[in-house]
């Protein structure tokens, strides 16, 4: 009996022994695989790295780590950077630390032998880091990383391989100087608790309208052909019937909400990062104000969820100049809010924002962006010369990073 227990317990762990190496040995040859194509599509003189994090559970530490793929390396070399907590410690809210080389410590001088023989970055931030403009901040010798390489911030390293180039842009859809305060359509019955938004939604952005209309006449004046809502047109119903397949640039200058921090009673589900974040459109107020609407009619707050929902595959770039778009909840397997639900719509690049944004300022911007544009530059190039005019102009009374370091480009490969 005991011997055939004992032949019994041989095979079952045989059989575990099996099973685990060939577990093993699928996530090698998957690791390998993926090793493959990643650095298939990376030149000489290019590097791909990829952030992650790790969770020391025992003593509930986060740590961030580097992945660098470059053509030539058989593996994928693993860098130690640094602990959340040392990386929270360098941060401050007046953006200061865009000024010294603190961050860059921590994060780019580690894998800096692996940037010696290279112009081109690309990266793909995680966790704490995807809060942060890393294209943005200083180095060793007082110059900004933007400076020194050509530097891409990838939503993830498939857009490598998947990507396409898409030149000629041939209809625009601009929303802007939108009144949050219209009435929402088809409400006939409705009960309003007087409670009253913490938020400053009830706030026009009236520099959003002027630059809509600026961005509207240099775009005719290109012959561009373009579609132009604000005020009370810029409704979520209209937004979400639209036939984006003709769309090549999305542009939206707006509010960005996160429905937590208002009195709403009819949110799906708030553990749901998706259903939490959004966009403000037309009449948005009522509800945010504590209105109720019926769920058969759009209440004006676009949310990630509903953006995933859509059809935007067409669209090329996607503007969205709202506080904080480019900011979701940090999960295990990612990042979730407004830009992966743009990105799960299908828009091949965006243009976001890390942090809180200067309505005069971000219209100034995007006046200068479409110029550019114009004028044969990429989307990247584009940016980074509207952000130099930024800087400069009024004095350079908008000189300081908090001004112009929310300002991100996102997959933005040409």
């Amino acid at each position: 009996m005991k011997s055939s227990l004992f032949i019994i317990i041989m095979i079952l762990n045989f059989l575990l022994c099996a099973n685990i190496s060939e577990a093993e040995s699928s996530y090698k040859l998957q690791n390998y695989q993926k090793h493959n194509i990643l650095i298939g599509t990376l030149e000489d003189n290019e590097v791909l790295v990829v952030f992650s994090s790790i969770v020391d559970k025992q003593k509930q530490i986060v740590y961030y780590v580097a992945k660098i793929y470059r053509k030539g390396n058989k593996t994928t070399k693993v860098y130690n950077l640094c602990s959340e907590g040392q990386l929270v410690g360098c941060i401050d809210n007046e953006k200061c630390f865009y000024n010294d080389i603190k961050v860059s410590e921590l994060i780019w001088k580690p894998i800096e032998e692996e940037l010696q023989t290279t112009d081109t970055i690309y990266y793909v931030p995680c966790g704490l880091l995807t809060d942060i403009s890393l294209e943005y901040c200083m180095d060793i010798n007082g110059k900004r990383f933007y400076e020194n390489y050509n530097i891409y911030r990838l939503s993830s390293s498939s857009v490598l391989s998947n990507h396409s180039m898409k030149r000629n842009k041939k209809r625009v859809s601009i929303w802007g100087g939108i009144d949050f305060y219209a009435d929402l359509p088809r409400i006939t019955e409705h009960e309003c608790v007087d409670i009253m938004s913490v938020s400053k939604c009830n706030m026009y952005l009236a520099d959003s309208y002027k630059a809509a209309v600026l961005i509207n006449d240099e775009l005719q004046q290109q012959g561009i052909c373009s579609e132009f809502y604000f005020d009370n047109a810029a409704t979520e119903e209209r937004f979400k019937s639209q036939k984006w397949n003709n769309i090549d640039i999305l542009f939206i200058e707006t509010h960005g909400l996160f429905l937590d921090d208002y009195n709403i009673s009819n949110i799906n589900n708030k553990e749901d990062p998706m259903e939490n974040h959004a966009l403000a459109l037309a009449g948005a107020n009522y509800v945010l104000d504590g209105g109720i609407v019926p769920d058969s009619i759009d209440d004006g707050i676009l949310t990630a969820r509903e953006i995933s929902e859509l059809d935007l595959r067409n669209i090329d770039l996607a503007i969205i100049s709202a506080c904080k778009s480019a900011i979701g909840e940090i999960r295990e397997d990612g990042v979730y809010g407004l830009m992966s639900g743009f990105k799960q719509a299908g828009v091949k690049s965006l243009i976001m924002t890390t942090d809180n944004i200067v309505d005069y300022v971000s219209g100034q911007l995007w006046v200068q962006f479409f110029h550019n544009m114009s004028e044969g530059m990429t989307k990247r190039e584009a940016l980074l010369e509207g952000l130099k005019y930024i800087m400069t102009m009024d004095g350079g009374t908008f000189s300081h990073p908090k001004y112009w370091t929310p300002f991100i480009l996102i997959d933005g490969l040409e």
